[in-house]
């Protein structure tokens, strides 16, 4: 098994990233629905969709970025792609 020093912190931070991206995903949901239920006015549905919108591709960025870059998740990916291959 590899050992791969600092990772608590990446996971905490991927974890964290995850979590903001899935409340931001939920908070675009919520904001259609109160924009139906009267209680956004348009101009302020649109300023919303487009500041929640913004944060979503800076969380997903970062996810990616880490995904990528990090050693870690470098490993990961290549252990599966080498399960694939032999499970093929």
């Amino acid at each position: 098994m590899r050992r791969f020093a600092g990772t608590g912190s990446i996971f905490e931070k991927y974890r964290e990233l995850h979590q903001e991206r899935e409340a931001l995903v939920e908070s675009l949901t919520d904001l259609e629905t109160d924009f139906q239920m009267g209680k956004l006015t348009p101009e302020d549905k649109d300023w919303l969709r487009k500041s929640l919108a913004e944060k979503l591709m800076i969380a997903i960025r970062e996810i990616e970025k880490l995904e990528k870059t990090h050693p870690l998740f470098l490993a990961i990916e290549e252990d599966l792609q080498t399960l694939e291959e032999k499970l093929s």
